[in-house]
């Protein structure tokens, strides 16, 4: 068989394995893209502590309740306010696993309502923030008729956030700091979270 014969049946023989490979490395990439499909809850301690896209987390953090999923590679956070008082959520901060900061912007919890924060923020084709395919809108009282916004409350105040600073990824190894500051009956409280992706 002469060389060139030689050449091309080897190559024929071993492109099923190349591509195998190659399909092997694309895959690996785009999941570590797509972030973490599981999370771990360091902090608080809770049991059990890993959240997954078929097992949801739920736990008391006085005042409020905290119900935790995991979807599209995305950390969902529902914050249930199941008291007769208006809370605020302030602001916050994420401290990512490179260790940059991003702000969390504020909102406010009705009185049996619930809130839902996602980390990180989903973004559009424009790098603005979206919702999250497959799950529907958090509905409370805020969304029904006869809703009465929270005294001094005026959606002038509002302002477009930067979102350069608020969109990030979760890439990569390291853990992510939630620190969430609320206000009730005018007395403020923190409540901080230590969560880890796994399951890249």
């Amino acid at each position: 068989m002469r060389r060139e014969e030689l050449t091309i049946s080897r190559l024929i023989n071993q492109s099923p394995r190349i591509a195998i490979r190659g399909l092997f490395v694309c895959t690996v990439l785009l999941a570590a893209a797509c972030g973490p499909s599981q999370f771990e809850l360091l902090s608080p301690a809770a049991t059990p502590s890993i959240i997954t896209p078929t097992q949801s987390l739920d736990f008391r953090a006085d005042p409020l309740e905290y119900h935790l999923l995991a979807d599209d590679h995305r950390l969902i956070m529902e914050i249930h306010n199941e008291s007769k008082d208006w809370i605020a959520l302030t602001g916050g901060s994420v401290v990512d696993p490179a260790g940059n900061s991003h702000p969390i912007l504020s909102n406010v919890i009705a009185p049996d309502g619930v809130i839902k924060e996602i980390f990180p923020p989903p973004t559009d084709d424009q790098g603005g923030q979206s919702d999250v395919p497959n799950l529907p809108p958090t509905v409370g009282p805020v969304d029904k008729p006869g809703y009465v916004p929270p005294p001094g409350y005026n959606p002038a105040d509002s302002q477009e956030p930067d979102q350069s600073a608020i969109n990030w990824q979760w890439n990569g190894p390291g853990d992510v700091r939630i620190t969430l500051f609320f206000e009730r009956d005018g007395k403020d409280f923190p409540q901080q979270f230590v969560f880890r992706g796994i399951g890249h």
